[in-house]
């Protein structure tokens, strides 16, 4: 399958969540925001489709629970991994809720990629300003 003059079509991958997280809010919200992201795609570039490739695993608590940045990475390093029979070898535009850390994007995006997938852009509803020590500096 190839979208615009030829290129491979653009592969819209929502970032997993803990089967907690779904539970708890009843849904796969990820889901719902890669495939608008997708639809939207379609209808001002071409072909872009909607690829629920990635599973987290192992990982049994919501990611704002980590107190900070260091114990987010943890928490989630080697939990993402890639569906069997995911065809990656298309641009991929991650799509995730919440960004607070970037944690869980930069693991999504580590893993794509060591599967040869190219992550070429990431998009996100909302983010966590990072804080500061006051004086504007990190």
């Amino acid at each position: 399958m190839y979208g615009i003059r030829g290129f491979p079509p653009i592969l819209v991958v929502p970032v997993p969540s803990s089967a907690e997280s779904k539970r708890a809010r009843g849904r796969f919200q990820t889901k719902t925001l890669a495939k608008a992201v997708a639809a939207q795609l379609r209808v001002c570039v071409g072909e872009a489709v909607y690829a629920d490739v990635l599973d987290l695993h192992g990982v049994s608590s919501k990611s704002v629970v980590a107190s900070g940045r260091d114990d987010r990475a943890v928490r989630i390093r080697g939990r993402v991994r890639v569906k069997r029979d995911a065809d990656l070898r298309s641009p991929v535009i991650l799509v995730d809720d919440i960004v607070t850390s970037g944690a869980t994007i930069r693991e999504c995006a580590e893993v794509l990629h060591r599967h040869g997938a190219d992550v070429v852009a990431v998009f996100t509803l909302a983010s966590v300003p990072l804080r500061t020590s006051g004086d504007g500096c990190l």
